[in-house]
């Protein structure tokens, strides 16, 4: 059934869904690192 999708799935979808697969990876892992540095600049108090 997997072996099936690849076999339909044509050549520029699977591009497209790695990139976007990639990019949200990319988008969350910064968000993250960026909720993490903010953090620690702000005072835990005001959370």
């Amino acid at each position: 059934m997997s072996n099936f999708k690849w076999i339909v799935c044509s050549k520029l979808e699977c591009n497209l869904f790695s990139q976007i697969a990639m990019f949200s990876i990319a988008g969350l892992s910064m968000s993250l690192a960026l909720a993490f540095v903010c953090d620690l600049q702000i005072p835990s108090q005001w959370l």
